[in-house]
């Protein structure tokens, strides 16, 4: 009889963190469709980042990339430390969750009072608390969906 294989944990092993070519000057929070565009600009551009990803299957796809990468919950100070943010230049905060980019926000602030910052949201109000929050920059999901909304009516009629 067979011994049986060693039980598998419940969610994979995060990946250690990928080592940079030189410090990040931009760390990118979440690696949906906005922040791989965020990325592919900095590569074009040869800006080095770090990226901040909580799911650990796809923080080990963007370190098999030779990307820089920690996994984790990018509230958490100690994280965004290892991202390199008391250095950074930039933060972008791509994530859906406007609760969870308010507290990004408030957390990198007190890291690195002098990092630029923009930031994802879904509704006007929350982007004028993101702006207050530090933001520089803000995209609004609604009013993003208004203006193509604007266009196609302009040019349908």
């Amino acid at each position: 009889m067979e011994p049986s294989p060693p039980a598998q944990p419940d969610s994979p092993p995060a990946p250690p963190p990928s080592p940079a070519a030189a410090p990040a000057t931009v760390i990118i929070v979440g690696f949906g469709l906005p922040g791989r565009f965020v990325a592919e600009i900095l590569d074009a551009r040869k800006v080095p980042y770090c990226v901040i990803e909580l799911n650990p299957t796809n923080a080990r796809s963007i370190a098999a990339c030779k990307k820089s990468v920690v996994c984790g919950d990018a509230r958490d100070p100690a994280l965004l430390k290892q991202a390199g943010i008391e250095t950074a230049d930039l933060l972008a905060v791509t994530l859906p969750d406007e609760r969870i980019v308010l507290e990004v926000l408030q957390v990198a602030r007190s890291l690195n009072p002098k990092l630029r910052m923009m930031a994802r949201c879904n509704y006007t109000s929350t982007g004028i608390k993101a702006e207050k929050a530090g933001a520089f920059a803000v995209v609004v999901e609604e009013q993003i969906v208004a203006l193509e909304f604007a266009k196609l009516l302009s040019n349908n009629l």
